[in-house]
């Protein structure tokens, strides 16, 4: 399913053509129009489905660059497709609470097994002696009858939009609650969870959990907690996707004769072979010892970059060596030296 091909607009389309491009399917495809058309519906909420994901900035990246948006404990990211409805046409759930996000940091070690996070939340919880209404005493709103919506013409539909005058609550407080002076929530309480990291995920991801919000102004919808992903840095290996890139010193020697090196994985270690006559930079690969892809059952490579380390400091026997060596070097010139001298004397 291609968002952008659903919408009929372009890879680098701005928010406002995007919007203008879901309200034109909407009114299309909805399924008041359209009573006749079994297919309408499933247009509809394709269209609906495309704009919750690429008018959001976060999930867009994601989808952008991966085909699909994460998620956590398989939560559906389009489970409040309603939500993007009434954004345009009204109607819809009541005002959910505020969403909360915080940072989680890991290690790449932990990026390639996943893990569990303890996390820290400070978010107000519902009161208790009002069961969350705010109100000691309470009748139905007469605006919208209790039903927290009111109908509105926007042709060529009729809307539901939220109720102004109780907030979509449905009620009309007569006598406050005293405990939460008719707030429907407690103070901000501290509570600690786990959330599990799934491995492969990016610096810079976020995970969505339900119900872990703050309470909403209706005191019974809760908003979203948000957990943003941070990776440190590692010693030895920078992130190329699923890829690990680390950069080996070896000797002269070991590129000339070829050697057995011994390398520090995520997990564990590894040998690999220098083959003789390696060239200072080349790239070698360990298939499958990198990061697992997230939402599949491959892993990446570790590329491994070998480099001639030049020491600093020699004995008289080492010095004695490497001067035998030179004079040989001149007398046994190396292709691409020869071309640099062939150069030089034209």
């Amino acid at each position: 399913m291609d968002y952008y091909e659903i919408l009929g607009i372009e890879r680098n389309a701005t928010a406002e053509e995007i919007a203008k491009a879901y309200r034109q399917a909407a009114i299309k495809w909805h399924p008041d129009k359209n009573p006749d058309n079994p297919e309408a519906k499933e247009k509809f909420k394709e269209a609906a489905e495309a704009f919750e994901v690429l008018n959001d900035s976060n999930k867009k990246s994601q989808y952008d660059r991966f085909g699909f948006v994460g998620n956590n404990a398989g939560h559906n990211v389009f489970a409040d497709l309603n939500d993007v409805v009434s954004h345009f046409f009204g109607g819809g759930r009541q005002r959910q609470g505020n969403n909360i996000q915080v940072r989680v940091y890991v290690t790449l070690e932990e990026v390639a097994t996943g893990c569990t996070k303890e996390v820290v939340l400070h978010r107000k919880g519902r009161c208790v002696k009002c069961r969350a209404t705010g109100a000691k005493e309470w009748d139905a709103c007469q605006d919208c009858h209790g039903t927290g919506r009111v109908s509105r013409r926007q042709d060529p539909f009729i809307v539901q939009l939220p109720c102004e005058a109780c907030h979509s609550t449905g009620r009309h407080i007569k006598i406050l609650c005293e405990d939460c002076s008719g707030s429907g929530s407690t103070p901000a309480t501290e509570e600690t969870i786990e959330v599990n990291i799934p491995a492969g995920i990016e610096s810079g991801m976020q995970l969505k959990i339900d119900g872990k919000g703050e309470v909403g102004p209706d005191g019974i919808t809760i908003g979203h907690l948000f957990v943003v992903v941070m990776v440190a840095r590692h010693e030895f290996y920078e992130r190329l996707e699923a890829d690990l890139v680390c950069k080996v010193p070896v000797s002269y020697t070991q590129l000339v004769l070829g050697a057995d090196i011994d390398i520090p994985l995520l997990n564990g270690t590894a040998t690999f072979r220098v083959p003789a006559g390696t060239q200072s930079g080349a790239k070698l690969r360990l298939r499958g010892k990198g990061l697992p892809i997230l939402g599949g059952v491959d892993s990446g490579d570790v590329i491994i970059l070998v480099h001639v380390e030049t020491p600093k400091k020699l004995t008289d026997e080492y010095n004695d060596v490497l001067l035998k060596l030179s004079k040989l070097e001149e007398e046994h010139v190396t292709p691409n030296r020869q071309k640099f001298a062939y150069k030089i004397k034209r």
